[in-house]
């Protein structure tokens, strides 16, 4: 009984191992299924993320090729731009280029610059003397530059752009202490030094019958030079005048120099035009009473009355240079003492005659500096009822014309010639008015860098 109750017991735990078993069994299962759908789901998911990396890499490239396609055409058109740019530029500058080319062919040449006060140089002559000896080249290239079309149009734009940077010199102007501007000089060296005394002293040896003089003026860069800008000079204006006054008196020319009077009046006096080139008429009265020392007049200095003709003079430094802000100046004439003979001026080329050498309708010109004379002329023959016996001849340059009105009357007849304007033979007006004495009456600006004067003298 009790066998068989022990069997049963251990029948009943077996089976209870067996159910937990099956139990363990099922739950394993599941677990396994349970494991396997997870898996199977992860699966699903990394394949939908590598799907959706692969669409996005893909739009990525995409979207990469279609900017890399878009920067080569950017960058196609960009260089077609710049090709069709420089394209253009060319043919905007050889069309710029052929009509300046065919103004300078058929435009009519300037022969005067009342900007620059200068004669302008004009198309030289082609020979195989001038071509061979290298002087046509540099002739034509001054020729090509002093007849380039709109000139004054771009020398002012120049000019402007100088004033705007705070330049203190533009267009050879400087620009001085208490409102001066002041032409710059330039020493042409001795080989062209001597050329140009050379121009003297063969002149007085072939025309020693009458007593030549040269007046080389200095110009206010010399003697104003204290007030010129920091690291600017005269440019050896001193040096010239000495080297041309040393040579030519060698060859017989009397040399009248205003250096020393003017250095001592400068201080006292105003000699120079704040915004012109010229001297004033107190300049020239100083002047001529130098040259008087050396042409052996007897002056009566006391009876001379300046006027003042004009209050707001601005000369044509201002124009050059671009230097508007400068000191506006008086134009004054000095009348003469009463005894003083009448003179009668004769202007050959215009055919008038006038008991006065001013015009004052000039005053409200642009330069007003051309009250005295009427501006330039190429020959100028003047009477007076002086008792001196002889004829003065004057060579000159503009300096001259405010200068005149003091010496003619000590003079029975006074010429005067612009080698800028007179193309007659000079030699027979020297006789034909029986000249005694030749004075030569140049700015040193004008005297260093004109080529009028050689031509005339030479031809």
């Amino acid at each position: 009984m009790a066998g068989k109750r022990s069997e049963n017991l251990s029948n009943g735990n077996k089976k209870v191992r067996q159910g937990r078993a099956r139990r363990l069994a099922a739950k394993a299962k599941a677990a396994e299924k349970a494991s396997r759908h997870r898996a199977k789901l992860r699966g699903k998911r990394l394949a939908r993320a590598a799907k959706q990396a692969a669409k996005e890499n893909a739009k990525i490239a995409a979207k990469n090729a279609t900017a890399a396609a878009k920067k080569a055409r950017k960058e196609a058109r960009k260089h077609l731009s710049r090709k069709d740019y420089y394209s253009r530029l060319i043919v905007v500058f050889v069309a710029v280029l052929a009509v300046l080319v065919v103004l300078n062919i058929f435009a009519p040449d300037t022969d005067f610059s009342d900007e620059e006060n200068r004669v302008m140089t004009t198309k030289p002559d082609l020979t195989t003397s001038s071509f061979f000896e290298g002087r046509y080249a540099p002739e034509y290239e001054s020729y090509i530059n002093d007849q380039f079309p709109f000139r004054n149009f771009w020398i002012r734009l120049k000019t402007t752009a100088d004033v705007l940077t705070g330049k203190v010199e533009s267009n050879g102007v400087y620009k001085g202490h208490d409102g001066y501007l002041m032409e710059q000089f330039k020493n042409p060296g001795q080989k062209k030094t001597r050329a140009i005394a050379k121009l003297f002293t063969d002149f007085a040896r072939s025309h020693n019958g009458q007593r030549t003089y040269l007046f080389t003026v200095p110009t206010a860069v010399n003697i104003l030079s204290d007030k010129l800008p920091a690291n600017t000079d005269d440019g050896g204006q001193n040096d010239f005048i000495d080297s041309i006054y040393k040579a030519v008196k060698k060859g017989g020319v009397k040399t009248i120099d205003a250096r020393e009077i003017y250095n001592e009046k400068k201080d006292k006096v105003q000699l120079y035009y704040h915004s012109d080139h010229h001297w004033t008429s107190t300049g020239a009265y100083y002047g001529f009473l130098s040259a008087a020392k050396t042409l052996g007049l007897q002056v009566n200095t006391g009876g001379y009355e300046p006027s003042v003709v004009k209050d707001d003079f601005k000369g044509m430094l201002a124009s050059k240079s671009g230097f508007y802000m400068c000191s506006r100046d008086d134009i004054e004439v000095y009348f003469p003492p009463k005894d003083t003979p009448v003179s009668v001026i004769t202007y050959v080329d215009d055919q008038k005659k006038s008991a006065s050498f001013y015009k004052a309708a000039n005053l409200e010109e642009k330069d007003a500096y051309t009250v005295f004379t009427g501006g330039n002329h190429s020959l100028i023959k003047i009477k007076s009822a002086s008792e001196s016996r002889d004829n003065l001849l004057i060579i000159k340059d503009s300096y001259a014309n405010c200068f005149i009105p003091f010496i003619a009357p000590y003079y029975r007849n006074v010429v005067v010639v612009d080698p800028r304007y007179y193309f007659n033979d000079l030699d027979k007006l020297i006789r034909s008015e029986d000249i005694t004495d030749v004075l030569f009456l140049y700015n040193a600006n004008t005297l260093a860098t004109d080529s009028a004067l050689k031509t005339m003298l030479m031809y």
